[in-house]
Order: C-alpha cells, then sequence, then structure tokens
C-alpha cells in the first residue's frame, strides 16, 4: 500500500489524502518519525486540512512528549474548525497542557497520558475495529 500511496503522491503534488494513509501505516508501524514527515508533507499540501493539525497534535502529544509543538497544531486544529466534533475533549487537552506547561515547563514526566473513554463517548457498532486513541480521533475528524 505505501508503494502506491508514494505513486499518487508523487503523480498529482496537490493531493493530501496519500501522505495522511501513508502517516496512517507508519503510524501503525510506530515509525513515529516517518509519520510526521508524511503529514508535514500533507500540510503543505492542505495547510488549512483541520484533521492534518489534529493529528500531529496528537502524535506530539502521546509519542513524543512535546507539549510546545502539541499546542501549537492542536489550537490551530480549533482555530480551523471550531464546531468539530470532540471540540470541547481538545479545548480540555489544551487547557491541560497549557497548565501542565506553566507548572512545569521542563518536565514532562508527571503527566499521565491516560486514554480517554471513547466507548462512552462515541459508542462504535459490534462490527467496528479498535484503534489507538490516534487512530480514532484522526477518523472521527476526517
Amino acid at each position: 500500500a505505501m508503494k502506491e500511496y508514494r505513486t499518487s503522491g508523487a503523480l498529482d503534488s496537490s493531493f493530501a489524502l496519500p501522505y495522511m494513509n501513508m502517516a496512517r501505516i507508519q503510524l501503525e508501524t510506530k515509525n513515529i518519525p516517518a509519520a510526521i514527515e508524511s503529514y508535514e508533507k500533507a500540510l503543505k499540501i492542505k495547510p488549512k486540512l483541520f484533521t492534518i493539525h489534529l493529528s500531529l497534535g496528537m502524535i506530539y502529544y502521546q509519542f513524543n512528549k512535546d507539549i510546545s509543538k502539541a499546542l501549537g497544531y492542536l489550537k490551530e486544529c480549533l482555530r480551523l474548525n471550531p464546531n468539530q466534533p470532540g471540540a470541547a475533549r481538545i479545548k480540555s487537552l489544551i487547557s491541560e497542557l497549557e497548565t501542565f506547561e506553566i507548572s512545569n515547563p521542563n518536565d514532562i514526566s508527571y503527566i499521565i497520558f491516560e486514554e480517554p473513554d471513547w466507548q462512552t463517548n462515541y459508542p462504535r457498532s459490534e462490527k467496528s475495529i479498535p484503534f489507538d486513541f490516534i487512530y480514532i480521533i484522526v477518523l472521527i475528524f476526517f
């Protein structure tokens, strides 16, 4: 699949979806640096697509533990689409990260990275495939 996405991206440089799909595969295989790079390529093509900002924000939050980058992407995600589904949860996460960043500017070791209860807030059918938090949030908002 990666080969086809690369070919598709090369054939049409204005099409962000192949890079987004490559990033999802790279996340599944835990290749976080490559996923970030793919999302960044998609962002250059579609800088106003809020789901890309959301995905990058969650990657920096969950995997890289880079609060300042996570905040930047999450805030831009909300600026681009303030009424998106789950906006309240994103605002809450931003608030939590801002509070933490102010009180512990150089230390993120005390943040507890918990997976939210998506089953309650976004129920899935019995046929749904469970995903990690990052995949669920991307699918909900894309």
